[in-house]
């Protein structure tokens, strides 16, 4: 590993891994005894490995467990922040998965950082990364919400008084073809698996269809609006205004965000 610190932290990442291994063994050992066939999806699973590991390269392996722990991380990253998730659920069940999915968390970047440190971030490393992301997760629907451009961020950066800028293909330098049209769904052909791309919320129901009848993971974008949020979901980010601007935006931005810090820390204190 030439990045620094990066040795330690793959070694804390193995152990972790080891251990979460003894623990859901047990746990497996315990469904099966609840009549659950854990066993035989464990050997399912093992066959698969096996072939993997002897049709593919070192580098095609790392790039799977890379997928893998993404998509593991997500998982933890939905145990901790929807409680309900875990409502039915026994308490000392709730609390293994919570457990490893705070652990999930803490390392779900670290085989991103060794994989980008071994093999680099050019397009060799990025096939192989989305090569590999196909072959751990299987068959997979993306609805992609293509807003040409970094849309959430650059709200952000309106919500803190500033004005939009270069974070919208629109808004960035560009060359005699103006704005670049990316086509998603002709990206997700050329690496193996079905896309499309809708036009609106009827053709997106339609396509969810062929989607879940598909045999391939699939690929479904649709255009969305860079500048509307939605009132569903999201949580308040705390990004810190500047204290003295020039610009109104951004002293009326300043005034809502220590309002919000002020009633945030009226709620700790409840």
């Amino acid at each position: 590993m030439k990045q620094p610190g990066l040795q330690d932290e793959m070694r804390n990442f193995a152990q972790q891994e080891a251990f979460h291994a003894t623990i859901h063994r047990r746990f497996n050992q315990l469904l099966q005894s609840w009549g659950h066939p854990v066993v035989q999806m464990d050997h399912f699973a093992a066959r698969i490995f096996a072939l993997v590991d002897k049709l593919s390269s070192t580098k095609l392996r790392s790039a799977i467990a890379v997928a893998g722990e993404h998509f593991i991380g997500e998982l933890g990253n939905v145990a901790i922040t929807e409680p309900n998730v875990f409502a039915d659920a026994d308490p000392r069940v709730a609390r293994m998965f919570l457990w490893h999915g705070y652990e999930e968390l803490e390392h779900k970047a670290v085989l991103f950082d060794g994989y980008a440190d071994a093999y680099g971030t050019g397009f060799s490393s990025y096939l192989h990364r989305q090569l590999g992301l196909l072959v751990a997760i299987g068959v997979l629907i993306v609805v992609l919400l293509d807003n040409r451009g970094f849309g959430c961020i650059d709200r952000l950066q309106q919500a803190c008084g500033g004005a939009s800028f270069n974070n919208l293909f629109k808004d960035c330098r560009m060359g005699p073809q103006g704005a670049p049209a990316i086509d998603f769904a002709m990206h997700a052909r050329s690496l193996g698996a079905n896309g499309e791309h809708v036009a609106n919320i009827g053709e997106l129901e339609t396509a969810m269809q062929r989607a879940r009848a598909s045999t391939r993971s699939y690929l479904i974008s649709i255009d969305t609006d860079p500048a509307r949020p939605t009132e569903e979901g999201g949580w308040w980010w705390e990004v810190a205004v500047p204290e003295v601007s020039a610009r109104e935006a951004v002293r009326s931005a300043r005034a809502s965000y220590e309002l919000e810090v002020l009633a945030r820390s009226k709620r700790a204190k409840e």
